[in-house]
């Protein structure tokens, strides 16, 4: 983060933003130690945490990696760290975007799981998720995130769904395979991503029917790792024409001008509609659909690539798509 955008957070919104997950999502006071492994892009966020732990009355300590090129061995000493703290200590991840080219983090810090070998409670922020957006995420209440993924939950009970939307969205499908990502430390769950970002559902292959308007954000088209277009806020409702599963047919804009070219690119398979996702965060749209789909009040639907979902779909490229205010209707249950 540059000098600019640092001073427009302000110390003060970071620091707010690190108590406020700290008393409701990680529940540190039943902590004796808070532990922040980062890098100097996101320092500034992991002081504010180590501030508010202080404040806290709790022991802290801070680990900056440097920019130097580290290896896997390089990292041996971590785990080995991490595995003899105990179930009093708090871990959190909080790294930079693009500082995985040189720190392979995520060998020792997995984004949905405590770190291996380690017994106390851990959580991961997610690194892609630019700064503004993320601060104003981690304010999310607890009590709305938690309300919003009971609601979602209680599809679990349906075979058969339509969504609905003011943008002229009108598709039904079968679901299966429910997953809550996880964001708050619980009796049972002692590791949260954070800020919270969805509960998804996948979707049975060829049984999606109707159209999808996207009217928020087309997420970047990524093939194999590499950005072939990074797409973002629709200029107009991009409108997805959807037949026994797959894709057929794209209107709209220049935004769906340019996701037609992606698509045409593709083979089939990457056309087919895998997943229904409702965010769990409060913010505003930011054209970055990785930020965008965690927002309350808005669904998401992914194409291609479903592994994740148990599913068989094994393309190399996943995309979501977000639209507003969708209303479900159960039309067949379990």
């Amino acid at each position: 983060m540059n000098k600019d955008e640092r001073e427009e957070i302000g110390y003060k919104d970071a620091f707010m933003s690190a108590k406020h997950v700290l008393d409701n999502y990680l529940r540190a006071d039943q902590c004796e130690r808070v532990w922040c492994f980062t890098d100097n892009q996101r320092q500034w966020l992991a002081e504010a945490f180590i501030k508010a732990a202080q404040e806290m009355g709790l022991k802290t300590c801070l680990t900056v990696f440097s920019k130097k090129e580290y290896t896997e061995h390089d990292l041996k000493p971590v785990t080995n760290l991490l595995q003899s703290m105990g179930n009093k200590d708090l871990v959190l991840a909080i790294f930079s975007n693009g500082i995985e080219k040189v720190l392979p983090y995520y060998q020792v810090f997995p984004a949905l799981s405590s770190p291996r070998g380690f017994s106390g409670i851990s959580a991961f922020i997610r690194p892609r998720c630019p700064d503004k957006a993320l601060i104003q995420r981690l304010m999310t209440d607890l009590s709305s995130a938690d309300k919003t993924a009971e609601k979602a939950l209680v599809l679990n009970k349906a075979r058969l769904l339509r969504v609905i939307g003011p943008g002229g969205t009108d598709i039904s499908f079968e679901i299966k395979n429910y997953k809550v990502l996880p964001y708050k430390v619980t009796d049972v769950i002692r590791h949260a991503y954070l800020p919270p970002a969805e509960v998804t559902f996948g979707i049975v292959p060829g049984t999606a029917r109707g159209q999808i308007v996207v009217d928020i954000t087309v997420g970047e088209f990524v093939v194999k790792g590499k950005v072939i277009d990074s797409l973002g806020l629709v200029d107009q409702p991009v409108i997805l024409n959807v037949e026994d599963g797959y894709i057929v047919r794209i209107e709209g804009g220049d935004i769906a001008r340019r996701l037609k070219d992606c698509f045409d690119k593709v083979e089939k398979n990457a056309h087919m509609i895998v997943e229904l996702g409702f965010g769990l965060s409060t913010g505003t749209s930011i054209g970055w659909a990785g930020a965008d789909e965690s927002l309350q009040n808005t669904c998401h639907f992914g194409i291609g690539n479903d592994l994740f979902y148990g599913g068989s779909n094994d393309v190399a490229m996943h995309l979501d798509v977000v639209i507003k205010s969708p209303e479900v209707e159960v039309l067949v249950e379990r």
